[in-house]
């Protein structure tokens, strides 16, 4: 059954994100030929209006096809050359035979010409293209948001153990010691100080609960596998529940998420080190940490679901050609020149972006690999 609601959930962040493309075509006025969620063979498959729906056979993703002028036009010169052999036509009845196929097939004409995505002006196309991973911020908000009014466990601001020779040890803290503040900001989980010494610049300040005593430390942090540290663990026995009503929970859930958003960006300068590398990781992983989650509790599910969410808009914002921050970033160097990349400049930008990708699907593999071989 946990296998299943990850599919589903998994399902859904795909179904969000492509969903995000084909509203912001629709209104935008951009025909969309196929919505599919997998790539591959069709395993069902339904024709509404000008858009083929499909569910593929390999559930990695999906995609949405909207009409481009480019490959139309080349589909009418291939189409025309095959007439003009096959039946031999001269060239401009070939043409408008082909052109008579792609009216019928696609419900276009040589006179069309808003409905191409080339037409838009450069802002719809940077919005149909970056509502994807939008459409993926806004359901981890809506995991965000489901999580604190359920409510949660998790550990507390109390220190368990001081690391030997650590800046904490040097600087004084003890073991029992509840901290109140990084830096001026109220925290109220481990995950809290955590993000905010990872993040924080130059020396970190600390407020502390001893008993009675408030104290306050300055701490010089030492770089561990490119992290800040001070050497702190928690205590394991002390859990906070965190639970919002459902108002307050509203702006929470954005803050967490942005929050988030902000930590991700900081763990992608970390990717080219061993250690990012090695922590890719592919889909077997997405799908186990999911469905494990799915056993544990609701509660872990919708963490994992926001988490994932989050790193898909993440992944498909970067610009790689093939996702969607390579398309952002062709349309944005199309728009500074003035002038659109021809078509055989696009697909060698795009093979070279698959390659990209097919690397780091083979490393995320990889790492799945290795880690099921670790455990055995």
């Amino acid at each position: 059954m946990s296998i299943i609601l990850a599919i589903i959930i998994l399902g859904l962040m795909i179904l969000f994100h492509e969903f995000g493309h084909f509203i912001f075509c629709k209104i935008f006025g951009v025909k969309v030929l196929r919505f599919s969620i997998g790539f591959g063979p069709a395993i069902l498959r339904k024709k509404i209006g000008d858009t083929e729906f499909r569910l593929s056979l390999i559930p990695l993703g999906g995609y949405v096809t909207p009409l481009e002028k480019e490959k139309i036009d080349l589909m009418v010169e291939e189409r025309a050359y095959e007439l003009s052999n096959k039946l031999n036509l001269s060239e401009s009845l070939a043409r408008e035979v082909a052109w008579e196929e792609i009216r019928k097939e696609f419900g276009i004409s040589q006179n069309s010409r808003n409905v191409f995505l080339e037409s838009k002006p450069y802002f719809q196309k940077f919005l149909i293209v970056f509502a994807g991973p939008l459409f993926n911020v806004i359901l981890a908000i809506f995991f965000m948001y489901f999580l604190l009014v359920i409510g949660y466990e998790t550990l507390g601001t109390k220190l368990g153990k001081i690391l030997e020779n650590s800046p904490a040890e040097k600087s004084g803290l003890q073991p029992g010691d509840i901290v109140l503040e990084v830096n001026k900001k109220t925290v109220k989980t481990w995950q809290d100080i955590r993000r905010e010494i990872i993040l924080s610049e130059g020396k970190i300040n600390l407020k502390i609960q001893r008993g009675e005593q408030i104290l306050s430390f300055e701490i010089e942090p030492q770089i561990s596998e490119g992290l800040r540290i001070i050497g702190i663990l928690p205590d394991e026995n002390n859990k906070v529940v965190i639970k919002y009503s459902p108002i307050l929970a509203v702006p929470k859930s954005i803050e967490n998420t942005i929050s988030t958003i902000s930590n991700m960006f900081y763990a992608i300068k970390l990717i080219f080190k061993t250690a990012g590398i090695e922590s890719i990781g592919g889909p077997i992983t997405i799908a186990k940490v999911t469905s494990d989650a799915a056993k544990e509790s609701i509660q872990s599910l919708l963490s994992v679901s926001f988490l994932i969410s989050l790193n898909l808009a993440l992944l498909n914002i970067l610009p790689i050609p093939v996702l969607d921050g390579g398309h952002i970033l062709i349309f944005t160097i199309e728009a500074l020149i003035r002038k659109r990349l021809n078509y055989k400049t696009k697909f060698a930008i795009t093979v070279f972006g698959l390659f990209l990708i097919i690397i780091l699907a083979l490393i995320g593999i990889s790492n799945d690999i290795k880690n099921i071989l670790k455990k055995e």
